[in-house]
């Protein structure tokens, strides 16, 4: 969000000899507030172009305009980020925009993907959030007809934790972490 530089008065624009009139000094003042109420105006509808600076008005034109019914407890952050999410999404539908369609809707690195390819079955464990639905309706989407897939809030690692690491030729295959 780029907000306006702070303006001059009104007042401050007209000669000295002017601004010392009583009746030039009152309309520039009553003009400073509209003028105020202008800018106020102009900042709103600069931040409703962008998704993620949008108020409650914007992000409601968002959703109309990609046909979304909003969900009455859904906080606004939640509705940019379900927005953000139709807005980019992009065809064809590859593994890497499913990962950037993850990332948007819960963040780098707060989720795990489990994949079974040869039996068509993926599993996901999202962390920190409870916004699941979401990100089912978001897979719903990406992820193809044929593929079973499983979605599911999971605790974050509070406990003893190991991380491994497993080395074959030269080459890194997975960095995990486990909650033991």
């Amino acid at each position: 969000m780029a907000d306006f530089p702070e303006r001059k008065k009104l007042l401050e624009y007209l000669p000295p000899f002017m601004q010392s009139f009583g009746e030039l000094q009152e309309i520039m003042r009553v003009e400073d507030k509209w003028m105020d109420k202008l800018l106020a105006g102009i900042q709103k509808i600069y931040d409703n172009a962008f998704i993620e600076d949008c108020d409650d008005y914007g992000i409601r034109k968002y959703e109309s305009l990609l046909g979304i019914l909003p969900e009455p407890q859904n906080k606004l952050e939640v509705r940019k980020r379900r927005v953000l999410a139709e807005w980019n999404t992009v065809m064809p539908y590859t593994y890497r925009t499913m990962i950037r369609q993850l990332n948007i809707l819960c963040g780098v690195n707060n989720y795990d993907i489990d994949s079974d390819l040869e039996n068509y079955r993926i599993s996901f464990s999202i962390y920190g959030t409870e916004e699941v639905s979401e990100i089912q309706r978001a897979l719903d989407r990406i992820l193809p007809q044929n593929i079973w897939y499983e979605v599911r809030a999971a605790e974050s690692s509070q406990g003893r934790a190991a991380t491994g690491i497993v080395w074959q030729d030269d080459e890194i295959i997975t960095i995990r972490q486990v909650v033991i």
